[in-house]
This record gives C-alpha cells, structure tokens and sequence, in this order.
C-alpha cells in the first residue's frame, strides 16, 4: 500500500496563508514565515476588534443621545430610565439616529420628553378619560 502524505492539505493550507498575506509589504507577502506570523497577527487583531466595534459604537450612541437630551434640559440616566418607566423599548442605535436626523434633536412624536410640562399632561389625561385616544388633526400649511 503506498505511503499517504500530508502534501495536498498543507499546500491547501499554505495557499490560504500566502493568499490572505497578500498587500503585505516586501518578504511579509512573499516569504512563508513572515507572511504566517503577519497573517495570524491580522487575524488575532480583525478578532480583537470585531468585539471592540461594537463596544466603540455603543459609546457613540451614548454620547449621541446624551447630546439630544441635554438639548431637551434632561440627562441621559433621566432620558434611558423614563423610556424604560413608560416600556418604549428603543435601541440606541435607532435612538441615536433619531437624536441626529430629527431637528434641534427632538424625538418625532416626543418619545424624549420624559419630564412633560403640566398642560401637557393634563391633555393628555383629558384625551383618555375622554375616551377618544385618536391623534389630533393635522393642520397643513396653506
């Protein structure tokens, strides 16, 4: 019986290795050595900072929201801890995008005002006790 070797998988494992190093500078994409350590140092390093990206993107919706609430005279402990007092389950995410896209950083529809002025609220009472929960009319500009 012929003697089997291990040539195919590790040329197949070399041509992966060689083809990832390519863009390297000089011997790193030409040598094998230099170009394996380059190649499992990008790969350790594209791992590390797949979990920082999302940590860097939570702290800049953070620092976004917290920008829009401070425009609305709130914190972002008072804005996060009232949305999740009135059960509006928003991410950050969309949260920051609203705080950017929206003008001045109001919330459509006021999601962000946690603190309402006392008219308000008492609108709002008026309007459930009232039993007509519908929106009130739009009035277009002519």
């Amino acid at each position: 019986m012929p003697r089997a070797t291990s040539t195919p998988a590790r040329l197949k494992r070399k041509k992966q290795i060689m083809k990832a190093a390519r863009g390297a500078f000089g011997g790193r994409s030409k040598l094998w050595k230099p170009a394996k350590e380059t190649v499992e140092r990008a790969w350790r390093y594209a791992y590390r900072d797949r979990k920082n990206k999302k940590r860097e993107f939570r702290r800049l919706w953070i620092v976004r929201i917290n920008a829009a609430a401070h425009q609305n005279d709130m914190t972002y402990s008072t804005l996060i801890n009232g949305l999740a007092k009135a059960g509006i389950e928003i991410d950050r995410k969309i949260l920051s995008d609203m705080a950017i896209w929206t003008p001045n950083g109001r919330r459509r529809r006021d999601i962000g005002r946690v603190r309402r002025r006392p008219f308000e609220s008492t609108l709002l009472r008026d309007r459930l006790t009232s039993g007509s929960c519908a929106p009130p009319p739009v009035q277009l500009p002519s």
